[in-house]
């Protein structure tokens, strides 16, 4: 009886501790100047850094003079990589476009997969941009 009591508790004490681990929320992030074509590339989450490849980076204007940028990346892993992923654009002086109104989008990389993520940025002023990564638990 006693032997079932510890072995319970011991049980309810790691399912406690798993509980309470917050999942690790850093990333990758790409950042790309338009006036340039410099893209650099910062590495938050080395397990994350390990798994995806950011590829290239590719811009044009649309004809309203909006920029669409696509980044291609690859899952370096074998097994699918489930991973969210937002584009946020800065003007010619370095200042976020509407800061805090971009959204995580989802993508399932499958294993060795290439894939082109594309965004349009809000304004025709847009300058530069970045791409940040993180990988959904």
């Amino acid at each position: 009886m006693k032997r079932h009591f510890y072995l319970c508790a011991f049980s309810f004490c790691l399912l406690l501790l798993a509980a309470c681990q917050s999942p690790t929320t850093a990333g990758l992030g790409t950042r790309v100047d338009l006036s340039t074509g410099e893209s650099q590339v910062r590495y938050d989450d080395n397990r994350l850094a390990s798994s995806l490849q950011v590829l290239d980076a590719v811009t044009r204007h649309n004809p309203d003079g909006f920029i669409i940028a696509q980044i291609m990346v690859q899952n370096l892993e074998k097994r699918s990589l489930p991973l969210q992923y937002q584009f946020l654009w800065f003007d010619a002086g370095g200042m976020e476009i509407s800061p805090g109104k971009r959204t995580w989008q989802q993508k399932t990389l499958h294993g060795a997969e290439v894939a082109n993520l594309q965004a349009v940025s809000p304004y025709p002023e847009a300058a530069a941009f970045l791409v940040y990564f993180r990988r959904i638990p």
